[in-house]
């Protein structure tokens, strides 16, 4: 991954969207993005990252649970997701995610999760560790960009995200509907 360290990918990222297939996180110098009336400050450490659109879910929220509720740190709650994703190639993919995530006292949203992709006819899967921190945006509406990294023994359609750092942008909506795009780290 060059010079740029992966932590500092995560604590920096914001997406940029450029057309359709392209997203970058700029961070040369200080960069200031606003979005649904948040602003994000990037860490400055001289690196762009960018990637091309490789993979568009979406589902629904199947289970939350409060974890706690601490008076300082925010509140901790357990959320599953359960849906349908397919790669550019064409290939569709059934879904599965719980994150944790912290509600912090001052509206960032930080997560740590643990997903599965299966092929339709559940022969090969591959399992994931997403990373994100977002935001509550207009009409309640979260958004939350994540990066996410990929392992599998597939040696078939699968096998290829092996080799994938990917970085999404989630959206989940009052009603308890994702969905997301995700664009590979280049």
């Amino acid at each position: 991954m060059a010079a740029i360290s992966f932590t500092t990918m995560i604590t920096s990222m914001c997406f940029i969207q450029q057309g359709d297939n392209v997203a970058s996180a700029s961070s040369q110098n200080t960069t200031t993005i606003t979005s649904d009336n948040h602003t994000t400050t990037m860490v400055p450490n001289q690196n762009t990252v960018t990637g091309q659109l490789i993979y568009e879910a979406h589902g629904k929220i199947v289970a939350q649970k409060v974890i706690n509720s601490g008076k300082t740190d925010g509140a901790k709650i357990q959320v599953s997701y359960s849906g349908s994703g397919k790669f550019t190639s064409g290939l569709n993919v059934k879904e599965l995610w719980t994150f944790v995530n912290t509600h912090r006292l001052d509206g960032v949203i930080q997560g740590v999760g643990q997903g599965i992709i299966k092929t339709i006819d559940n022969k090969e899967i591959a399992i994931a560790t997403g990373y994100g921190r977002g935001f509550t945006g207009v009409g309640g509406k979260i958004i939350y960009p994540t990066a996410q990294l990929y392992s599998t023994n597939s040696n078939g359609r699968l096998a290829f995200l092996s080799e994938v750092v990917g970085f999404s942008h989630w959206q989940v909506d009052n009603s308890g509907n994702y969905s997301y795009r995700m664009w590979e780290f280049k």
